[in-house]
């Protein structure tokens, strides 16, 4: 059994969802000799320049120390050197339009020196935000694709498990058998 989780972004509190339900978990769910079952650490991002982990890892630190213990994150080793910018703005409309005028910039500068635009994403509180901000980015001429509106069980994967295992808990469950 395997449980992944990031204490400093527990967004499911609301659902009763809490923090230090994974340092539990390794005791809740032992190995079978008794003893805590192991934990790894993924500390190393391999997306994020090094000056976005400091500023995560400094906005993070107070949660860090008053919850479980996790350690801050690191830049990958040959990790590029990245730029940061903040702003504050009257409303959705007028940040959307600042965040697609942001990459546009960026977007735009690769193109004139010949490289690739680098990835990136930009993340939504709610879902309902997502199609707007895709009409942003695109009328500043940003490709923009938007992903994971269904949630978890838009995956064929995860929605076959689910089915999976709502007939093993109720085999009667479901449509009447096809009398063809």
């Amino acid at each position: 059994m395997t449980a992944v989780g990031d204490p400093i972004q527990s967004i499911y509190g609301w659902r009763g969802a809490s923090a230090t339900n994974l340092p539990r978990f390794t005791t809740d769910f032992p190995l079978p000799d008794g003893s805590p079952a192991p934990t790894r650490e993924l500390r190393t991002s391999w997306r994020n320049p090094p000056e976005a982990l400091h500023l995560a890892n400094s906005v993070s630190e107070e949660a860090r120390r008053r919850s479980v213990a996790v350690r801050p994150l690191l830049p990958r080793p040959d990790a590029a050197s990245g730029h940061i910018a903040c702003a504050l703005l009257g409303d959705i409309a007028a940040e959307r339009e600042w965040v697609a005028t942001q990459l546009a910039a960026v977007y735009e500068q690769a193109h004139r020196e010949g490289n690739r635009p680098p990835s990136s994403a930009v993340l939504v509180r709610r879902n309902s935000d997502a199609a707007p901000m895709a009409e942003a980015l695109a009328a500043q001429g940003v490709p923009a694709e938007v992903v994971g509106l269904t949630g978890l069980l838009g995956l064929p994967e995860v929605a076959d498990t689910v089915a999976m295992l709502r007939l093993v808990a109720d085999p009667t469950a479901g449509p009447p058998p096809c009398a063809c």
